[in-house]
């Protein structure tokens, strides 16, 4: 925590160990961890066939990546997606010699493959596809196309965990020493219970019990 003021904080005082019976639970959680974290770059080398005949040069091709889906098995996982593009081009030249812009779009299905070092229970994939360099060129009836991807990829495993849950502490059931000896201590005049308490892991009212003296009395 944060302490304001820079004042001290006594966390506990006159405090000794000992050992009490105790009654847990437990409980099963989700907890997360990474299976693989990759930036990576592919490239999609397609040929699709031709759609507008009416386009006689490419002027610009705009592209946007779309992850469809994530398929795991086994140890791979596989990222669907496709590449949707948008292309703008110069028509035939009429009479005056300008040419009219036409477009086109066409849509190309990709897949990349991770491999996992182990099959596991559960995965979520989050996918961040940008596209770097890109070009494309019509021939007589095809579109030739070639996009190189970048891929940052996180690949989490989801799996159950039990844990402890809420521990209950019996204080009035302490559990004995099982040892069948005798421990006799002589104090030196300048021991207080509490002391002798914590070294021998008992507590002050076993001690002035068995001792019959007053628990409060500062110097033994």
């Amino acid at each position: 925590g944060i302490v304001s003021n820079n004042r001290d904080e006594y966390v506990t005082s006159d405090c000794y160990s000992t050992k009490c019976d105790t009654e847990v639970t437990h409980k099963i959680i989700d907890t997360y961890s990474c299976a693989k974290n990759q930036n990576i770059s592919f490239t999609i080398s397609e040929t699709v066939k031709r759609k507008n005949n009416d386009m006689k040069e490419i002027v610009e091709i705009i592209a946007n990546p779309v992850c469809e889906k994530t398929e795991i098995k086994g140890q791979k996982a596989s990222l669907l997606g496709k590449l949707e593009l948008s292309l703008i081009g110069k028509g035939e030249a009429n009479e005056n010699g300008y040419a009219e812009y036409v477009s086109d779009t066409y849509e190309i299905p990709f897949r990349y493959d991770t491999e996992l070092d182990k099959s596991v229970e559960e995965l979520i994939v989050r996918n961040n596809l940008t596209v770097g360099s890109l070009n494309g060129r019509y021939d007589t009836d095809k579109l030739y196309v070639n996009c190189e991807m970048y891929l940052a990829q996180d690949i989490i495993e989801k799996k159950k965990t039990e844990i402890l849950d809420t521990p209950i502490i019996k204080k009035d059931k302490e559990i004995k020493n099982d040892s069948a000896c005798v421990r006799v201590y002589f104090p030196n005049g300048e021991d207080t219970l509490w002391e002798i308490a914590k070294k021998y892991h008992t507590t002050v009212n076993n001690i002035s019990e068995q001792n019959e003296i007053e628990a409060s009395c500062e110097r033994l």
